[in-house]
């Protein structure tokens, strides 16, 4: 149960990155936060081809991945209106003792398809924290996650599709 936030400011004429940071809350290796930071780094291009005009000056743009049991309440969205969602996709997980993916099922996708994090797809596998029993013992899991790229909102509006 956990989130990582990762943020990189874009430099609209080359589409390159200029640093990434990353915060985490919740129970999230330090390893997710290095992988965010690569995912967004490597995604700048495509989230300044979801805009229909280049922007003139710099912009930032988050990455939000958000790991829950099903039953708790989605992800934290930036607050105000600073920030733009551009690609959204979610994904049932169920989740064996050992902590590894033992089922999964795409539940929504919304925006950029270039942006759709494959969460399901056969990538490298991510180990899962299992519930525990009242005895503290793991016990199968089932979780939420979800996969979030927004764009700074001073940013031109995205394409119809990205909505």
């Amino acid at each position: 149960d956990g989130v990582v936030q990762a943020e990189t400011t874009i430099d609209p004429a080359t589409g390159a990155a200029t640093g990434c940071t990353a915060d985490i809350r919740g129970a999230m290796s330090d390893h997710m936060r290095q992988m965010a930071c690569f995912v967004l780094v490597n995604q700048t291009k495509a989230l300044l081809a979801t805009l229909p005009s280049r922007p003139i000056a710099p912009m930032r743009a988050r990455l939000l991945i958000s790991v829950r049991p099903e039953d708790q309440p989605s992800g934290q969205e930036p607050s105000g209106d600073a920030w733009r969602r551009v690609s959204y996709s979610k994904a049932s997980v169920r989740v064996s003792p050992q902590g590894l993916r033992t089922d999964c099922r795409m539940v929504e996708t919304r925006g950029a398809s270039n942006l759709l994090f494959p969460i399901c797809d056969p990538t490298p596998q991510f180990r899962y924290v299992p519930s525990e029993d009242a005895r503290g013992n793991a016990v199968p899991t089932s979780l939420s996650q979800e996969v979030v790229y927004y764009v700074e909102a001073g940013s031109p509006e995205s394409s119809p599709e990205a909505s």
